[in-house]
């Protein structure tokens, strides 16, 4: 799933659920599937109660877990592999404005993730220190029913230098930015 070029992530909502993605490769091929579990507490408390989120490869097998710790100001997500292991960190860095990333990976550079200020619908990928380019992510149209029911779609290129906790970071932080940007749209 992690090595495709490029990934397509798609928004699942409905009315009274909890989030769900799936995520597809450039021929539309089925990759795998992000839900959120559902908490009783985010009902009550919305975003200061913390939320997870699973992802599963297209056969259904577990290949990461992200927490997020509830907050009311800017958020955290803690990504976990497969085996538990921490893969990293995705904070943001702003409370203001289009939503920006830090991306801590356990075994690769620190990124950022930035862009999409202005009504712009891209954002990039780049090396923290180097400001190397290493990937892009772009909110692409997602029908009249991602019109009318708020659904979103995203196209997520990464280049072929990212690898192990770095690659899976860069993806997940697709979902925190989606989940960011709805939750500032409910305020």
């Amino acid at each position: 799933m992690l090595a495709a070029d490029i990934i397509g992530v798609i928004e699942r909502s409905g009315f009274m659920t909890s989030r769900s993605y799936d995520l597809i490769a450039g021929d539309g091929s089925a990759l795998g599937h992000l839900s959120e579990e559902g908490s009783t507490g985010s009902w009550l408390f919305g975003s200061a109660a913390s939320s997870s989120f699973t992802l599963r490869d297209a056969h259904g097998g577990l290949v990461a877990t992200m927490d997020r710790p509830g907050s009311m100001g800017r958020f955290q997500f803690v990504v976990t592999d497969r085996h538990g292991a921490e893969a990293g960190l995705v904070e943001q860095e702003n409370a203001f404005f289009a939503p920006q990333f830090e991306l801590r990976p356990a075994d690769g550079p620190v990124m950022r993730l930035t862009g999409g200020s202005f009504g712009g619908t891209t954002w990039e990928l780049a090396d923290a220190a180097s400001e190397e380019l290493l990937g892009r992510v772009s909110q692409e149209f997602a029908g009249i029913g991602g019109l009318l029911g708020g659904t979103q779609r995203f196209a997520v290129r990464l280049s072929p230098v990212l690898a192990g906790s770095a690659r899976l970071l860069a993806l997940m932080a697709t979902i925190c930015l989606d989940y960011v940007r709805d939750t500032k749209k409910r305020r």
